[in-house]
């Protein structure tokens, strides 16, 4: 990986951001991003993950490691340099939508419209309920009205004394 990543760093323009497939299955993807200066940071991950998490990801690991090195202090070094913070990123990012808040955002949606959609069966189920009570009711005052009629025929005939 480290000489794919140095690989696709060289091949990278400023301010420019590419998404490259590592295979021809495409099972990981690399994200690389290289704004202004010789930094580039590349971030892999497998062919599901979301690209703009990933690249928000790379933007701040960029950001913590200017923040600590600064913009030209590593140009010159040979040596390892470790960001601290590195760790927890890769433990918080390996559930995007964690970490994305337009992710969250579609989450609580999508579980908003579930709730949406069971509510609207529901009253559409009590609609038809009270549809059946309505078809009932005229039917029972259709019938009351001929036991009505029905028994004023019979008593018609009949005196009482």
């Amino acid at each position: 990986m480290n000489f794919f990543s140095a690989t696709v760093a060289g091949r990278m323009d400023e301010n420019q951001r590419k998404e490259i497939t590592t295979n021809e299955q495409g099972e990981h993807k690399v994200h690389a991003f290289r704004p202004r200066g010789q930094l580039c940071v590349t971030v892999l991950t497998d062919s599901e993950y979301p690209s703009r998490v990933a690249f928000g990801l790379a933007s701040k690991i960029l950001d913590d490691f200017t923040k600590l090195f600064g913009r030209h202090q590593y140009i010159d070094t040979n040596e390892m340099l470790t960001l601290p913070s590195l760790n927890d990123y890769i433990v918080s990012y390996q559930d995007p939508k964690q970490e994305d808040n337009i992710m969250k955002l579609q989450q609580e949606l999508d579980q908003t419209t579930a709730v949406m959609r069971s509510t609207i069966e529901q009253l559409m189920d009590r609609g038809g309920k009270l549809n059946d009570l309505v078809d009932k009711s005229n039917y029972l005052s259709t019938s009351s009205r001929t036991f009505l009629k029905s028994a004023k025929k019979a008593n018609s005939c009949c005196i009482i004394m």
